[in-house]
């Protein structure tokens, strides 16, 4: 027996039949997100834009002009986040609300069970920079203002404390101790996020692939019967028929 014919063979109808599902689905969440982008669009600009035509505030020629393009940025950040939430239900339905359930109690428990090591890094961090010698020079460069004139003292030094802050971040031993701060920080997030693909990869997929059957199984509970009464139109109708056969060969069962 040859290699060829010792594998498994994939009928090339199943191809194209998965091939055609997953195009049809891919078209049916682009339609879905694209109708509720631009209605939630409409819905939320129309009443803004027409506030900003006929407001009596708007005296100057590029005020209706710039009123329409808020509502319209306004209109499509909100149509933005309803199409994605469009874009879920259809892929998810209910299901969607797991992640966003999941995701921030994943987030808390490890939030706590690693509190000691983030504070003691925290803590590391600031004895460093308190440390530093320009930190005691900025320190005793400001005081202690009070009044509206320290206010406007420290407004004023606002640029200078913050290119000391700049150079102090960029001393070798304070920038070790806080890329240790954000590496530690950035771990638990991506442990987090893998926990919660994790926890909730199950039952996304199960909802997403029951959703596709059922709209499968809807889609060929109407055709089906459309295309029966084709296919037997055609007996009907033909080649059969036309050369002048006989008649029960041409009349429906």
């Amino acid at each position: 027996m040859t290699p060829s014919e010792s594998s498994p063979s994939i009928n090339p109808r199943t191809l194209r039949g998965i091939g055609q599902l997953l195009k049809a689905e891919a078209l049916g969440l682009l339609r879905t997100c694209w109708r509720a982008f631009w209605c939630t669009t409409l819905i939320i600009a129309a009443p803004i834009a027409l506030y900003c035509l006929h407001s009596p505030s708007a005296t100057r020629p590029g005020d209706d002009l710039a009123g329409l393009g808020i509502s319209l940025f306004l209109g499509a950040l909100v149509g933005l986040v309803a199409a994605v939430l469009m874009g879920l239900w259809r892929l998810f339905g209910g299901w969607m609300v797991v992640p966003m359930i999941v995701t921030p109690l994943v987030f808390m428990g490890l939030g706590w069970l690693f509190s000691g090591l983030v504070d003691w890094q925290t803590d590391n961090f600031w004895r460093i920079v308190a440390q530093h010698p320009l930190h005691h020079s900025a320190r005793d460069f400001m005081g202690t203002p009070s009044g509206p004139g320290g206010i406007f003292f420290v407004v004023m030094a606002l640029p200078l404390l913050l290119v000391n802050a700049i150079f102090i971040l960029l001393t070798p031993k304070v920038l070790l101790h806080l890329a240790l701060l954000v590496l530690i920080v950035g771990s638990l997030i991506l442990l987090s996020a893998l926990l919660t693909l994790v926890l909730c990869l199950p039952v996304l997929g199960w909802s997403m692939v029951k959703r596709i059957q059922s709209r499968n199984v809807f889609s060929r509970a109407v055709t089906r019967p459309l295309s029966s009464q084709m296919e037997r139109y055609g007996e009907w109708t033909g080649p059969s028929c036309s050369r002048g056969r006989s008649t029960s060969m041409c009349s429906p069962a």
